[in-house]
């Protein structure tokens, strides 16, 4: 996935991951659904925090409800994030 959004120094670019429409086999009404505060690195700039922290393109990320700022590409949610607000790695891709 190339996007035309590069990140300067210690910033990243995540793709927004959809809200959660299913729960214990449920479907959510849209009223229901909570704004996920999680996505996927499509993008890291080349500051030191960035090199430190070993986070890479690919990586599944959670993030803060305020931090970054929001972009919208072609339909797509994205978030420009300090490599530092992101404080989780999820592991298999966070699925269990």
């Amino acid at each position: 996935m190339n996007i035309p959004i590069k990140p300067l120094g210690d910033r990243v670019v995540v793709k927004v991951a959809p809200p959660e429409t299913k729960k214990g086999g449920l479907l959510l009404p849209n009223s229901a659904q909570q704004q996920s505060y999680r996505g996927t690195i499509v993008r890291i700039g080349d500051g030191d925090a960035v090199k430190s922290c070993g986070i890479k393109v690919g990586d599944d990320v959670m993030y803060g409800k305020y931090y970054g700022s929001d972009v919208v590409h072609e339909g797509d949610e994205y978030r420009v994030l300090r490599v530092t607000e992101c404080f989780a790695v999820l592991e298999g891709n966070g699925k269990g």
